[in-house]
């Protein structure tokens, strides 16, 4: 590049992250390093007045300036020789920056962080191949904190990544160190509060975490348009518990709060839902009915997300039209029969949960049986055979999962 593209190139790349206050930029100009371009220094706070304790991380950057007409590309290639990717997983990753000059005024400044977990795919995609054509994005170059943030999760990654410690996804699944139990993924930066609104839809390293919490190992690299966590806070109606934990989703158009397996919340920018419907096994069941009849009465519940003060999530501001009185007047006549078969199972020393989930018409005719017969003493009208019909008999009444043995006496019509 002539001498005059590359100092406007690197005087638009420095200017950029000169703004940021964390970013001091250190990029040669006519002398070059063999695969370098200079360093990024990367400190701590906006005052650090160049302290030597305040320097979180030292990036080294590789620079390219060009002319070019075409600065509307959202991504571009760039050719590397194997010898500089392998220089750079030596060296704990390079940030490439392509600076695409129209003309003093109109440019558009391209890059691509090559941490060692992504050096480490490329070599092995490589094989005898002695250069790679990889792709670059554009940069954020107004948006100040995302550039700082940009350094900050690349220098996580630097020193979270030795090059001779990374395994796949495959070989991870495959081998699976002792210890290392969890995956996560992580957000080091300014810009964000909500972690989750970084991690979705950016490139970002997956690691596998040991017990102890000293070790982490990168396995792979993802992009994620959701991600989905269990929350260990219960979910709340006044002080009361329901459930002790939730699902919770996230995404950049929504997010979902999933607890049991009855009830689902879904917000976005424009508009929320509530939906519901009472599944799963008689225990289940109860308790879902249960909240859902105090819900109606409330209008809300509460969850808690990262230690941060309770949520208060409004059923009344939702989509759904619900009729309260009538849902609860249904809910309430459904609970009082759920309770009744707990009962009769209690009495008939049944302690197995009964599974409603695959329940059948002769199911429900049995279950009406037993709580008529055993609740409220009333006599049973049975179809039996000639054997059964000379006096007493016993008789496998099966309800869903369980099969139970039950004494009929013939009552005599006098």
């Amino acid at each position: 590049m002539s001498e005059q593209i590359e100092l406007m190139g690197i005087n638009k790349l420095e200017d950029s992250l000169l703004r940021t206050g964390y970013l001091i930029p250190h990029i040669t100009r006519k002398e070059k390093i063999p695969s370098w371009d200079g360093f990024v220094w990367l400190y701590n706070n906006k005052n650090h007045n160049d302290k030597k304790s305040d320097i979180e991380a030292r990036i080294p950057v590789q620079v390219k300036a060009e002319t070019n007409q075409n600065i509307l590309n959202k991504q571009i290639g760039f050719k590397l020789d194997k010898s500089d990717l392998k220089n750079y997983l030596n060296d704990g990753g390079v940030i490439i920056f392509v600076i695409r000059l129209k003309d003093f005024d109109n440019y558009r400044i391209y890059y691509e962080k090559l941490n060692p977990i992504k050096i480490k795919c490329y070599l092995k995609s490589m094989k005898k191949k002695k250069s790679k054509n990889i792709k670059l994005i554009v940069f954020p170059k107004d948006n100040i904190e995302e550039v700082a943030d940009i350094f900050f999760n690349f220098a996580y990654d630097m020193n979270k990544q030795p090059f001779d410690n990374i395994f796949s996804l495959n070989e991870f699944n495959k081998y699976h160190p002792e210890g290392f139990d969890t995956l996560s993924l992580h957000y080091h930066g300014i810009q964000y509060i909500n972690p989750m609104d970084y991690l979705i839809d950016k490139e970002v390293t997956l690691y596998a975490n040991h017990s102890t919490g000293k070790y982490s190992i990168p396995v792979a690299l993802v992009k994620a348009t959701e991600i989905s966590r269990c929350i260990n806070h219960p979910v709340l109606i006044g002080d009361e518990e329901y459930y002790p934990s939730f699902n919770f989703s996230h995404s950049k158009e929504e997010f979902k709060v999933i607890f049991g397996n009855s009830f689902s919340y879904i917000c976005s920018t424009n508009k929320a839902s509530f939906n519901f419907k009472i599944q799963g096994t008689l225990t289940e069941r109860i308790t879902g009915t249960k909240f859902a009849l105090e819900l109606f009465k409330n209008k809300h519940f509460s969850i808690t997300i990262d230690e941060k003060e309770p949520f208060i999530i409004s059923i009344s501001e939702t989509e759904e039209k619900i009729d309260f009185p009538k849902e609860a007047e249904c809910l309430s006549k459904y609970l009082d029969y759920l309770l009744e078969i707990k009962k009769v199972m209690e009495i008939l020393k049944v302690d197995v949960d009964l599974d409603f989930n695959i329940i059948t018409k002769k199911d429900e005719e049995n279950i009406n049986l037993l709580v008529s017969a055993i609740l409220y003493n009333k006599p049973q009208n049975l179809t039996v055979n000639d054997k059964e019909s000379l006096g007493s008999f016993i008789k496998d009444v099966k309800i869903c999962n369980i099969t139970v043995l039950i004494l009929f006496v013939k009552k005599s019509l006098s």
